[in-house]
């Protein structure tokens, strides 16, 4: 059994995973009870560093713990098995990212809003908690489909739960790495969902995923995990000016929501918020004959402290933008915000959902709009007279 906790103070009697950010994009490794942690930061979603040391005899038995991320969010966890050293399979080389060979994918189907996120990582629980709102007609067992795309193809196994709802989809695909294998899959069974998600009218989507590589029994683990709760401050109150509520609103449904492109939205519409809010108070301002004091020269700091997250992975995505203006930024990612969210072209270039490199995208984005979007709107707050609550954070 595979078990997230937060509490930094429980001591394991296993392995304890560590996520201390490290600038260095390379592969890290370090040593814990004989075992070797590798964290490999070039995959997507956020990974966890991998688990090696651990005997294949173990793994329904591993217990591990991280420290749970600042927002809901999903992440993967590798696990790489050891063999006895008398095992024909010790000597073949494993590797967190995979290597080229045949690996099996196992979706875990869902209804959307019902289990998202999660507190911990019980894997063999979570990949029999599927089902869906597609029922499979009595006495079928197991439907296969045949599917394919510009570049793969595959059957793919569906199988029901003991209410006979759709539960899981399982792929077998060629793939050079964990990552490949995850595209493969992915582009090949969400079309699918999204056909009989029409045609059937109904929500539909996957809550997490096991990438199985068969020739070294590596296995990879995607799934969402439930950020960390939060202290209420008593001294701010629950009441807020009218003018806000609309941003205020936003910003809640982008944190309520669990598709990345409407969170990106949202958190955009905060941004876009906030900057009509700045443009009527100087305007208000000016016409009273006042003197309008420009807004802070709003960047992301070079120092990763003084962004004041403590959460890891989220720091790596806003990496590439350290010490840039707000406005430098968006510029980069003015097209992915404009061709992922706000268009559609069905011939063009659009970003789509079924993909899950538009997916990883947005993933890598989400992060740098959420936090320019509360830096914004935490600054036009502290700049109006008219707030009760300056102090904001």
């Amino acid at each position: 059994m595979l078990t997230v906790c937060s509490s930094k103070k429980v001591l394991w009697r296993k392995v304890k995973l560590s996520r201390k950010h490290h600038s260095n994009k390379s592969l890290r490794k370090q040593r814990t009870n004989n075992s070797v942690l590798t964290r490999n930061t070039a995959s997507q979603p956020s990974s966890r560093p991998a688990v090696s040391g651990v005997t294949a005899s173990s793994l329904t038995t591993l217990q591990v713990q991280f420290e749970r991320p600042d927002t809901n969010r999903r992440e993967s966890l590798v696990v790489v098995p050891n063999f006895a050293p008398s095992d024909p399979k010790a000597s073949i080389p494993r590797s967190p990212e995979g290597s080229p060979g045949v690996y099996r994918v196992t979706f875990v189907l869902t209804i959307p809003g019902k289990e998202d996120f999660r507190t911990e990582l019980n894997w063999a629980k979570i990949m029999q908690s599927g089902e869906s709102l597609l029922l499979v007609p009595q006495g079928l067992g197991r439907l296969n489909v045949k599917v394919s795309n510009d570049q793969d193809e595959a059957e793919i196994v569906f199988l029901p739960n003991a209410k006979m709802s759709l539960a899981t989809a399982q792929i077998r695909v060629t793939a050079s790495t964990f990552l490949d294998a995850q595209s493969q899959a992915h582009n090949l069974i969400m079309p699918i969902l999204s056909w009989w998600s029409f045609r059937y009218d109904i929500a539909l989507d996957i809550t997490g995923y096991e990438v199985y590589e068969e020739k070294t029994e590596v296995r990879k683990a995607v799934f969402g995990v439930i950020g960390k709760a939060k202290v209420l401050d008593l001294a701010i109150g629950g009441f807020s000016k009218p003018e806000y509520r609309r941003v205020f609103a936003a910003y809640r449904e982008g944190a309520n929501a669990t598709n990345v492109f409407y969170q990106l939205l949202c958190f955009y519409k905060v941004i876009e918020g906030v900057n009509k809010l700045r443009t009527q108070r100087r305007q208000a301002i000016l016409a009273d004959g006042g003197s309008y004091t420009e807004p802070p020269d709003e960047k992301i700091p070079l120092d990763e402290k003084a962004i004041h997250l403590s959460d890891s992975l989220t720091l790596e995505d806003c990496q590439p933008y350290l010490g840039q203006k707000f406005t430098r930024v968006l510029d980069q990612l003015r097209s992915l915000l404009r061709n992922a969210v706000a268009h559609l072209d069905p011939t063009g270039d659009s970003l789509v959902a079924d993909e899950l490199a538009d997916i990883h995208s947005c993933e890598r984005a989400l992060p740098v709009i959420r936090y320019m979007s509360r830096v914004m709107l935490r600054n036009e707050i502290q700049a109006d007279p008219d707030t009760t609550h300056p102090h904001i954070l």
